[in-house]
């Protein structure tokens, strides 16, 4: 594996973004992978403004794909198959996530269809010993994005065995969150989204 050292923060879609004035930080960041329907305008003071790299999984965000260097797409489907890629694969800075890295990815998730965060997280590390995430919440809050009005939360996802597997990455000092303490006598981690 050839390792990137520069500098990649993936942020998520969750509330807790808005608990602290992150922007600058965020993009200090060499690169800022976000995903999805993600909000800039009127957020910037908390979510930055750079994108390097998106993720995404919906024919909604062609336009938001020719803005941006690096865009994957992934579905649960082989590349012939996936409509998403298939309607943006005329783009030359759109990727289609392999059908098995995916395939892997739901193994570790133990078959539960994991989140476009997830998918990002384990791609990425392909390339990078260690990440940086901020916003994510794992469903911990009354809201699921910390754009728009509440949103419907559908059962294929399952926050909870992701939050295992990301804290696990944690300990194996893979992953780290933009503000991160440790405390207890086990070292065991929390995460704390707050400007210190």
């Amino acid at each position: 594996m050839t390792t990137n050292k520069e500098s990649m923060i993936i942020v998520g879609n969750g509330t807790s973004l808005l608990n602290a004035s992150n922007g600058s930080k965020i993009d200090a960041f060499k690169n800022v992978v976000r995903f999805n329907a993600f909000a800039i305008k009127g957020y910037e003071n908390f979510v930055g403004t750079k994108t390097t790299h998106l993720y995404y999984v919906n024919h909604s965000y062609e336009k938001r794909a020719e803005e941006i260097k690096n865009v994957y797409v992934h579905s649960w489907d082989r590349e012939s198959k996936c409509p998403v890629y298939k309607a943006h694969k005329h783009l030359d800075n759109v990727q289609k996530v392999p059908f098995d890295f995916v395939q892997g990815v739901i193994k570790k998730i133990k078959g539960v269809i994991p989140s476009t965060g997830l998918i990002a997280i384990y791609h990425q590390l392909q390339w990078h010993d260690e990440l940086t995430l901020t916003g994510f919440d794992w469903w911990d809050t009354e809201k699921h994005h910390y754009f728009g009005p509440k949103d419907f939360r559908g059962p294929n996802h399952k926050p909870s065995v992701e939050k295992e597997l990301i804290t696990g990455l944690i300990k194996k000092n893979k992953l780290k969150f933009l503000l991160m303490k440790p405390i207890g006598k086990n070292l065991l981690i929390k995460i704390i989204e707050e400007e210190i």
